[in-house]
This record gives C-alpha cells, structure tokens and sequence, in this order.
C-alpha cells in the first residue's frame, strides 16, 4: 500500500476473507482512506476441456474471480463514504481467443470482465469507478505459477514478445487516472486496440 509520503508492505493470502478485511482496516487506519484498489493476482491453468481437474478449476475461480469480488466488497463501504474511489481488476489478453487448453483461465478472466463492467453500472454517480485492463504477454513470474499444464503453457508462448511489467503499470496508472471502463494492450492482430 502506497500514500503520498509512506508506503507500507501488508502479506495477505487475497482468498481469506478474514485476512481481506484486516488489509483494508490496516489501509483505512494508516491513511484514513482507500482511493485505488487494483485486482492484480491471478493464476494459470493449462488443460483441455476434458482434462480440467475441478479441483484446479475452483482454485483459479477463487483467486481470479472471488478474491477481486471479495476486495471490491471489502473496499466499496470507504469509497462509498468517501465519494470516490477506483477499482481496476486485471483481466487478460487471452480473453480475446479461443485457444485450445485455456478454457478454465479464460472463463475466469471473462467473468471477471463483465463483473468489472456491472459492478461499473451498479456504482454509475457515486464517485466509485470500476475499470478492467487487459493486458497481453506480461514478462513477469505468471507462467511459474500455473496451476496445471506448466510444459504446454511455456511452449505455447514461446518466441512469443512479452511487454515490460512497467508498461502494463504505467496503463493502469492512465486507467486510475481517466477512470475509462477498460482499455486493453493487446495488438490489433489479435483483436485488440494497440497498433
């Protein structure tokens, strides 16, 4: 957590509700306020249709889907009083094909997205934007942390151009800023908007 002046570092596992809670008391005290949530974690899963474990599949349910509807209620009551806030929920460039093996990340995004986009219509006037950034191959750590079909995953993106954790923060950072509903980076050849 970041205020102008001081930053703090809080360890929380975001699908425990009880840890959830006790972040945003932990913000709230410190500051007094929450104006930014960003809804960042997120996990892989590499697996046909028929081969998805349903164990795997609810994990990833609850990291990429619960635990960012989890924060956004955790969050909402101090924006609300507050009469301001921004949420942005990162989704992922995937989300814009039908790759074979990716059906249970996939679903998890795009449920994420049009929760993102009726959460936005729900807090329409009172100060509270929810936004969703979609980013393309991100070079971060994400592909260790696939729950399953890790080997497929990696060959899949191989050769693959991946952008600078940077530039996807800094698009975030625009998206917080102009509080549009989304915006992606993902190229144009694969159905997105960035040239």
């Amino acid at each position: 957590m970041w205020c102008q002046g001081g930053a703090i570092a809080v360890r929380c596992d975001v699908t425990d509700q009880k840890q959830v809670a006790a972040l945003v008391q932990v913000a709230l005290d410190a500051f007094g306020r929450v104006d930014v949530l960003v809804n960042n974690a997120g996990q892989g899963l590499q697996a046909t249709t028929e081969q998805i474990s349903l164990d795997d599949f609810r994990g990833v349910l609850e990291l990429n889907l619960v635990a960012p509807l989890a924060l956004m209620q955790a969050v909402l009551p101090a924006m609300r009083r507050q009469g301001a806030g921004r949420i942005v929920n990162v989704s992922s460039g995937t989300t814009f094909a039908d790759v074979p093996g990716t059906g249970g990340y996939v679903a998890s995004k795009i449920a994420l997205e049009r929760l993102s986009a009726i959460a936005r219509n729900e807090l329409e006037g009172t100060g509270v934007t929810v936004s969703t950034m979609i980013p393309f191959a991100t070079n971060t750590e994400f592909l260790s942390s696939i729950r399953a079909g890790r080997a497929d995953a990696e060959a899949m993106t191989s050769g693959a151009t991946f952008d600078a954790p940077e530039q996807v923060a800094d698009a975030i950072l625009e998206l917080i800023v102009t509080g549009e509903a989304r915006r992606d980076l993902v190229p144009v050849a694969y159905g997105g908007t960035r040239p």
